[in-house]
């Protein structure tokens, strides 16, 4: 060491430090000494190794008010040195920066430095004397923050800054209400520009928004828009307001678009475009000059952003987003509105846009409140494709942005963000000085890559090139752990007894560059075994109540930046169970269960066997009822339809004794219904035959077309009188060709096909049958098909029949069961079953019987159509079932003639005849009835109850006839519909019905039905029902009428007619002295029309409504004359009668005297 420093020193050494450079470091009592490099000298001394230093020069650093206690070098080559006066920090350069002690939470925590360390994450921690410790990170990135100082008159003049721009000179900070502040970026003086209410100072100290223009500054505040001259001493100031027409309105931001005009988007006036010739100035308001277009009905701008390259203008209305596209002249040329629509994918998800800022020509980055960030890219059409940044919420509310030169989005909202466009991640940057809440636009991108942004505690600016993050790993472990709520030491793994339910566990990331950024993710393999993210903030695990196994808890960490460490921490934590759930006991509790299990087999296998009798008797009995109710339902309906040609043969013998007079329509009838008879009949037989043996075939030779079209000629006549289109088509046959089958059964199966087509298809539809050798003309017509028979062998020669109709169709669930035997279709417009279900399943075993295959589609509404494939080869059946002989002739086996001769029955309007309405689905039975009452009635057809309804409602019915069982509406529906209504509740209604039981009689009168007769109907007895419910029905219309003083009028009347009554009875009376009092008055109060209203009033009184009212003013006259003594006239106002003659005239009529001879015997009385 020089002599000279050693005689300065005293020649005493404090301290020694040699650094990673070979530089030393040497402390004296006073000072410290740095010598530029150190050589070693070999030597032979035993007491250590000699050294030769080149050169000593002294350092700024003193030691007079402390001793140094120790010195480290931190990554950068810099130097700590620790005293009992303080912290040193030296660059390189030697300059020196001290640390003390102060009441400030950034300062250390006391002068009395013991020791320093840095450890692997490049924190310098610096142990004190009674200070515990403290912790310096030596790699905290590079973001600054300036300050409003309350006590420091050249920091901020307030917290809040509302807007800044930076001249590369000067940087200029516009706050929230004391005006602009102007920072030398060099010496960090503070010049306050605010206005002293004169016109050389700015408008208003409330400024909103900055633009720096060639070497003007535009600032906008609250009352306005000033322009300061830059390159002017002192500041030379413009008010906008005072020397153009801007107006006198908050500006909340500014943008230069590629023509050098200024945009100003303002809080009450919209958008404003600024021209600017030297000192003179052309404001266009939008919102006055164009006050038609729609974007600039908006009074309010949030935002706006003017682009310096291409000639458009975005600006936002915190409504939608407009889009001003420029001409060449600097016009606008076109307006494009956005608006976040979230029905659509690819749309804005929020209308309250903040900030707008521009990546490239077609690239928008959007800052919004509620809905984050927003990428949007413009598309050529004028459409947009937006995609929404938002992270859980977490970067929901953004109030400035900014693009850095590597394409990064800077955002603040209550933190700060940053999010790389190339690897789509998130990262939330905590800046040194606590939380500051960024305002909107006061963001600035400076010209060297700068960003600032302004919020409510000062601004924060950082250069984003020189923020990098730790790349130093996390390692983690666990500091301790609790266990019911006692702490205890653990080694390579936690054992926990049974009753030890209860562990706390302590997480550490061993990293302290601010390590409450840390997070940690954790995983109980055995128990769940997906990773669960702890909450920020938070280093504890809990468990309870874990199961009685092995886990293994592993754990992983991150860095303060959010880097996970590769490193998984993991240790075993066994939870043992108590002595009765050990594996001894196990097995004990297992062998237990066995001969428990083998006991309660034995006894169950009893129970079970006692049990299987018990159901099978209780299912024997159960289908022995089934098949009963299907027995009893069956002959229900065959009874129903055996009834309808008993009717007509009973009938029809009436008229004959009657009228003594064999007819050829009498005949027809008789025959035709003797042959139906048979035919059900017939169905019955045959199906019980083929129930348990199929009878033999009896296979001949048939003539093909001549076959067929007699069997379906049999059907013409019904298609006429339904007036169906019937047609019947025999393809790929000649005259001559023949087929082998049995025309018996064929006959069968196309006679129930046939028969159920007419029965459910109405009138004016179409049935079509179709004959052919080849399936390609045979085609289902509907999507639903159900196969029915299908043979395991193909059928070399085949004939194939379908029958086609267009009529009520069958529903798909009903269509799989339509040939079960007694299976009934149930149908939306038949209350009744629709057949007696012995038909189709005839069908069915006939086709079985012949070999050969069935099927139908259906839809409902639409009509159904059946296919039926038959072998007709004769090689195709055994020698036994051919015919020796060959009948060439086409079995005529319906001999039904369904043609009626109609008797012309004269049926011209007659209005002293009754008017009946005959309501039947079958048209022979109508027709019978028709035939015996035209003669004394008026007569009305319908088919069914809702055609009838209509027809009453339309046209004056005396009385009514009506079937049963009917499509769309049965009789007793119709019934009880019109005898709750009081509008026709005294209309006479006779059931028909083929029901005999006394449930059904009973059932139909409690519906209000005043006759009940049994089909076959005896013509005699309907007649002489007929006359006497119609005279009935007179003689309480004469009763009425004459009887109007009567008390026990109601109660001759039905129950639906007294509330008629009673209605109209109390309408006048509360009217009665209304002169006005008339029809129009009634229908009005009633809700009748006029002639609804006579007629009720006929049918249920049996007089007109005039003389009704003129009865009940005499009656309530005669009433006030024997209880008040007062005069005629007085009398007349309160009967509402303005004519005392009139009064005099009708009441001598009714009563015999006048009015005043009544009132002289009532007092004599």
């Amino acid at each position: 060491m020089p002599n000279s420093i050693l005689k300065e020193e005293g020649k005493e050494v404090r301290y020694t430090f040699l650094d990673s450079k070979n530089q030393l470091l040497i402390a004296t009592h006073n000072n410290l000494y740095k010598s530029d490099s150190v050589h070693f000298i070999k030597s032979e001394n035993k007491e250590g190794s000699l050294y030769k230093l080149k050169s000593l020069k002294k350092t700024p650093i003193s030691f007079k008010k402390g001793l140094i206690t120790d010195i480290v070098e931190d990554y950068n080559n810099n130097y700590w040195i620790s005293s009992t006066k303080g912290l040193f920090f030296m660059n390189k350069e030697s300059v020196i920066t001290t640390f003390y002690a102060g009441e400030s939470t950034k300062t250390l925590n006391s002068d009395y430095i013991i020791s320093l360390f840095i450890d692997k994450t490049d924190n310098l921690i610096i142990s004190t004397y009674a200070g515990g410790v403290n912790i310096i990170d030596l790699r905290q990135k590079p973001f600054h923050r300036i300050q409003y100082q309350p006590n420091n008159p050249f920091s901020l003049s307030e917290k809040i800054i509302r807007a800044i721009a930076d001249d590369e000179q000067h940087l200029w900070v516009g706050t929230h209400s004391t005006g602009l502040n102007r920072i030398n970026k060099t010496t960090h003086e503070v010049l306050k520009v605010q206005t002293d209410k004169t016109n050389t100072s700015i408008g208003s100290n409330n400024i909103r928004s900055l633009l720096l223009q060639n070497n003007q500054l535009w600032v906008g505040h609250t009352s306005g828009l000033d322009i300061i001259y830059l390159n002017t001493s002192p500041l030379v100031i413009t008010r906008l307001n005072e020397v153009s027409n801007f107006p006198s309105d908050e500006v909340t931001s500014l943008s230069q678009d590629c023509y050098g005009q200024v945009w100003a988007g303002t809080w009450k006036n919209g958008v404003i475009r600024i021209d600017q010739n030297h000192n003179d100035f052309t404001c266009t308001i939008f919102k006055d000059s164009q006050p038609a277009t729609t974007a600039f009905i908006t009074k309010r701008v949030i935002s706006l952003y003017a682009d310096k390259n291409l000639p458009e203008i975005f600006y936002s209305s915190g409504e939608q987003l407009i889009r001003l596209k420029l001409n060449t002249s600097g016009k606008i040329d076109t307006i494009l509105t956005y608006e976040a629509d979230e029905l659509q994918t690819h749309s804005l998800n929020s209308n309250f846009i903040s900030t707008i800022r521009k990546e490239n020509d077609s690239t928008l980055w959007l800052g919004t409140l509620g809905g984050g960030v927003n990428k949007m890219i413009l598309q050529k059409n004028g459409k947009y494709h937006a995609t929404s940044l938002n992270f859980n919420n977490k970067f929901e509310n953004i109030e400035t942005l900014e693009i850095d030169d590597n394409n990064n989005i800077w955002a603040g909202g209550n933190n700060l963000f940053k999010y790389n466009t190339q690897t789509k991640e998130l990262q939330e940057y905590k800046i040194p000085g606590g939380l500051n809440s960024y305002k909107i636009g006061s963001s600035y991108k400076a010209t060297d890559g700068t960003i600032y942004m302004g919020g409510i505690d000062g601004l924060v600016y950082f250069n984003p090139n020189k923020i990098s993050n730790n790349t130093t790993h996390a390692t983690p472990n666990i500091s301790q752990i609790e266990i019911n709520n006692k702490k205890r030491l653990f080694g390579e793994e936690i054992k926990l007894n049974y009753f030890e339910n209860h562990i706390k566990i302590f997480l550490t990331a061993t990293h302290y560059n601010s390590p409450r950024d840390c997070k940690f993710k954790y995983r109980l393999v055995g128990y769940q075994d997906d990773w669960r993210q702890v909450p920020l903030g938070s280093r504890t695990l809990f468990y309870s109540n874990l199961p009685y196994k092995k886990y293994t808890l592993e754990v992983m960490a991150t860095n303060n930046d959010g880097v996970w460490s590769p490193t998984i921490y993991s240790i075993p934590i066994i939870v043992s169970p108590p002595w009765w759930l050990t594996t001894t006991a196990k097995l004990v509790y297992t062998l237990l269960c066995l001969v428990a299990f083998i006991l309660i087999y034995i006894y169950t296998k009893h129970w079970l066997q006692l049990r299987r009798e018990l159901h099978l008797k209780q299912f024997v009995e159960s289908q022995t009822n089934y098949i009963q109710n299907l027995r009893q339902q069956f002959f229900t309906n065959i009874s129903h339809e055996l009834r309808t040609p008993l009717t007509l043969i009973k009938a029809t013998v009436e008229k004959l004794a009657k009228d003594q007079q064999w007819t050829k329509e009498s005949e027809n009838i008789l025959n035709r219904n003797i042959i139906r008879m048979s035919h059900l009949i017939d169905n019955v037989i045959k199906i019980d035959q083929i129930k348990d043996d199929i009878p033999d075939l009896q296979i001949q030779q048939t003539q093909t077309i001549p076959f067929f079209s007699s069997l379906c000629s049999n059907f013409q006549n019904l298609a006429e009188i339904k007036n169906i289109k019937f047609s019947v088509n025999i393809t790929d046959y000649n005259l001559q060709d023949n087929i082998w089958v049995d025309q018996e059964c064929v006959t069968n199966m196309l006679f129930n096909l046939l028969s159920n087509a007419f029965k459910y298809t109405p009138n004016n539809k179409k049935i079509e049958v179709i004959i052919s050798k080849s399936n390609k003309k045979i085609e289902h017509k509907h999507p639903t098909i159900n196969q029915i028979i299908q043979q395991t062998k193909s059928i070399e020669h085949s004939i194939y029949i379908q029958i086609i109709d267009t009529g009520i169709g069958i529903r798909k669930e009903s269509l799989l069961s339509i040939c079960d035997r007694y299976y009934k279709v149930e149908n939306d417009n038949y209350k009744t079953p629709m057949s007696s279900g012995l038909g189709l399943s005839l069908v069915k075993k006939l086709v079985k019987n012949h070999k050969g295959n069935l099927s139908v589609s259906s839809e409902y509404g639409q009509g159904t159509d059946f296919i039926i494939q038959l072998p007709c080869a004769e090689s195709e059946y055994s020698e036994q079932n051919i015919l020796p002989t060959i009948e060439q002739q086409s079995k005529d086996c319906i001999k039904e003639d369904y043609k009626i001769t109609k008797e012309s029955i004269s049926n011209t309007s007659n209005l002293l005849k009754p008017t009946i309405i005959i309501i039947e689905d079958n048209f022979e039975i109508r027709l019978l009835l028709k035939q015996s009452l035209y003669k004394k009635y008026q007569i009305i057809e319908a088919e069914n109850g809702l055609e009838a309804l209509d027809i009453i409602k339309k046209e004056k019915v005396d009385l009514i006839i009506s079937d049963l069982m009917m499509p769309k509406m049965d009789g007793l529906e119709l019934c009880r519909t019109l005898k709750d209504n009081s509008s026709y509740t005294n209309i006479p209604f006779i059931l028909l019905t083929a029901k005999t039981s006394i449930e059904s009689k009973i059932e139909g009168l409690n519906y209000g039905a005043d006759a009940y007769l049994e089909k076959p109907i005896s013509l005699a007895l309907l007649n002489s029902t007929i006359d006497n419910l119609l005279d009935s029905k007179k003689k309480m219309k004469n009763y009425l009428s004459t009887n109007y003083l009567s008390i026990t009028v109601e109660d001759r009347l039905q129950e639906e007619d007294k509330d008629f009554y009673q209605e109209l009875t109390t309408v006048i009376e509360r009217n009665i002295s209304d002169p006005d009092l008339d029809v129009n008055f009634l229908c009005k109060e009633m809700g009748y029309s006029r002639t609804r209203l006579y007629q009720k009033v006929n049918d249920v009184i049996g007089m007109p409504i005039k003389q009704y009212v003129r009865t009940l003013r005499l009656k309530a006259a005669i009433k006030i004359m024997a209880e008040e003594d007062i005069a005629i006239a007085d009398i007349l106002l309160r009967i509402g009668i303005k004519s005392q003659s009139y009064f005099t005239t009708i009441f001598k009529k009714e009563f015999g005297k006048t009015p005043s001879d009544f009132m002289k015997d009532l007092k004599h009385e």
